[in-house]
């Protein structure tokens, strides 16, 4: 519990019941991403501290801790969102259109990406990832192979092709790209089921 007896972020970095509908809660949550994302073209990961994403987003460090345990849930929650398209191309049935539409907007900002990509951050954005494919697998059927091995095998792979393709190594259109990820997921989670 926090102060005043309100509940702290669930350990996803999910707000808690009582202040999802709050639009001060909502309001600070978002100031915290969004101090975030500006520190990340700052500065390498490792060297924001919570001090300094508190003063950037200008709130109370009681209220930084009532929607966060620290910076590695702010960097997960920021992912959540755009990595859904991601996590969901395990699906055989997923659109590759949605997975475009996000790796577009990821085209559009990768200033961030060497910032949550590399190094540190980039070990953090991978365990986001694969936790999302993870929850997603386990309700899949059966593997050969534990659920956290294959999702951590599947969120390499998609993030290594599209680092590459961020970083200027490789061009291709969002929409090609998107077809050969989902089509290149769904076969490797195939090859992963029993039967």
């Amino acid at each position: 519990m926090a102060a005043r007896g309100r509940p702290l972020a669930d350990n996803r970095g999910r707000m808690s019941d009582t202040h999802i509908h709050d639009p001060r809660a909502l309001r600070s949550r978002a100031a915290i991403r969004d101090a975030f994302l500006r520190l990340v073209l700052e500065q390498r990961y490792h060297a924001i501290s919570v001090r300094a994403l508190i003063a950037a987003a200008g709130v109370a460090r009681s209220t930084f801790y009532e929607h966060f345990r620290g910076k590695d849930e702010v960097l997960a929650d920021s992912l959540r969102g755009p990595f859904a398209p991601l996590a969901d191309a395990i699906f055989p049935d997923q659109r590759p259109a949605r997975l475009a539409a996000i790796l577009r907007h990821f085209q559009d900002n990768r200033r961030l990406a060497p910032g949550v990509l590399a190094g540190a951050a980039g070990r953090r954005t991978a365990a986001v990832l694969a936790g999302m494919v993870d929850e997603r697998l386990r309700g899949s059927g059966p593997l050969r192979l534990p659920s956290a091995l294959v999702a951590t095998q599947v969120a390499a792979m998609q993030l290594a092709v599209i680092s590459a393709w961020l970083d200027g190594r490789t061009q291709c259109a969002a929409d090609d790209l998107a077809l050969a990820l989902a089509r290149s997921t769904a076969a490797l989670v195939d090859a992963l089921r029993v039967g």
